[in-house]
Order: C-alpha cells, then sequence, then structure tokens
C-alpha cells in the first residue's frame, strides 16, 4: 500500500520527478523525467495511472494537458502531493 511516511516503499517513488513536472506544468521537465526512466511519457503516464486506479486514490491522477504533456487531476493534486 502507498503510505505518506514512507517513501521508498511508495509505488509512485520512481515516479516522483515525472509526477512533480506534471504537478508545475514542466514540459520539458516531464520529458527529461520519463527519458531518466527509458521510456516515453505516454507509457509512464498509463504505468502511473495504473498504479493510482488500482492503490490508494482508486482512480487515475494524470491527464493529458493538450500540449503534448500531462498534468495532474485538480481533485487529486493534494493526494498526489502528500503520497510523494
Amino acid at each position: 500500500t502507498m503510505t505518506a511516511e514512507s517513501g521508498e516503499d511508495c509505488p509512485l517513488a520512481p515516479y516522483a520527478p515525472f509526477i512533480k513536472a506534471a504537478l508545475d506544468g514542466d514540459s520539458a521537465a516531464l520529458r527529461a523525467a520519463a527519458k531518466a526512466l527509458g521510456k516515453m511519457p505516454d507509457a509512464l503516464a498509463d504505468e502511473i495511472n495504473a498504479l493510482t486506479a488500482d492503490g490508494e486514490i482508486g482512480d487515475i491522477v494524470l491527464e493529458d494537458d493538450g500540449m503534448g504533456g500531462y498534468t495532474v487531476i485538480a481533485d487529486y493534486r493534494e493526494q498526489v502531493i502528500e503520497l510523494l
């Protein structure tokens, strides 16, 4: 399970730079974070959404921003920040 207390145990921990870039709306950082993980941004967003849908949040948290990047859905911003 995802716990805010122990970042190492959080399944989202490896994705933290990507998620933080999505929170900031920083598409350059988002692409750099995806590249650092050796994946395409779309694939990473799908993985993160699968984890959050099956995990504590129970829904997807990332959506296409319409400009080639991703943003964290407003309703889940606080929860996502707490998980990181």
